[in-house]
Parts: structure tokens; sequence; C-alpha cells
């Protein structure tokens, strides 16, 4: 009982209705999705050094097999949300590498480094038809910050339509790399 439940619960948290499409095509969003503004700047870090950093992992599905006889999948798109947690310290976003199933690198979305600041965030969309990154894709996120910060919450959310049913769901990013201290880039 507990079991079917739990399966229930799921399933509801899943299905949505009323999901406007994604539009045709294969769109490549890069980052930035905005503007740059007063919360999300480039940043030059030369001579600086930031003791405080991370290396983020995040799991990316851009499809998933659906049960059944024939081989049938459900396209996704995926948002990597990126929020920086702490309310007086901005942090820097050094790196957005998007990697396929096989490890290859897809797309590294910083061609420079970009400060974010306290309680801001930014997005980076794969839209539902790139398949480029396959069902065992994910983002590798680097930051960093010159001060003791909050550590950012970096997770994605996938969200497919299937008749008139839509399905998402998240799945946050976990820490592989903790470097003690980055020296800063040129530029």
């Amino acid at each position: 009982m507990k079991k079917l439940l739990r399966a229930s619960g799921l399933v509801c948290s899943l299905l949505f209705t009323a999901c406007s499409p994604e539009p045709q095509g294969r769109e490549r969003t890069s980052l930035p999705t905005r503007q740059p503004s007063a919360s999300f700047y480039p940043i030059s870090l030369a001579g600086r050094e930031l003791p405080t950093s991370q290396l983020i992992y995040v799991p990316i599905y851009s499809h998933l097999a659906l049960p059944g006889a024939e081989a049938r999948t459900l396209e996704l798109s995926a948002t990597l949300s990126i929020r920086n947690t702490d309310p007086s310290q901005r942090i820097v976003l050094l790196s957005v590498a998007y990697y396929d199933t096989s490890g290859a690198l897809v797309q590294e979305y910083l061609a420079e480094s970009f400060a974010l600041a306290p309680m801001a965030s930014t997005e980076v969309v794969v839209a539902q038809q790139d398949r480029r990154g396959g069902a065992g894709a994910n983002f590798v996120v680097q930051w960093g910050a010159e001060a003791a910060v909050s550590a950012p919450l970096v997770e994605a959310v996938m969200a497919g339509t299937m008749g008139n049913y839509s399905f998402a769901f998240a799945r946050p990013g976990r820490v592989i790399q903790r470097p003690s201290s980055l020296p800063a880039s040129p530029g």
C-alpha cells in the first residue's frame, strides 16, 4: 500500500496540464539567456584569487525511453538553474559546460566570467528538440567567490509533453570537486 501511495504521488507530481509546446527546430540557447544587468554581468578576474570555489555536476535527461513493445522516447527540454543563495556576497560563474552521454564536451556556455549578485539567478535552456546530449547528458558548473559565501543552488528541471499530459522533474547538482583556491584567469 505504501509503495502504491508513493508511486501515485510521484506520478501526480510529474503530471501537469496546460503546458505550451516548445518551438519547432533545433534551438540552442546560450548563457546568458538575458542581457547583462546589475545582477548578472561580465567580470574581469585579472590578479584576483577565488578562495571559495566548487565544481558542480548536474544530470540532464534529453529524452527518456517509454515502456512498450516499440522503441519510443519522450523528448524533454531542460533548464539549468543557477541561484546565488548568499544574501550579501556575489559569486562568479567561471564555466558552464554541457557534456553528452559519452562524456564529450558539447558546448561551453561562458566565453568569459560572469558575476551573479546576491540572491540573483540565471539559467541555461536546452530545447526539447536538442538531442545533442542524449539521455546521459550533464552540465558541469564551476563557480567561485572572493569571500566565504553560502553555496549556490544549482539544479536542472526537465519537462516534456505526451498527448494532453506534461511531465516535469528536477535533479539537484552534486559537488564533485572543491578546489582550495582558483587563480584568476586573464581577462
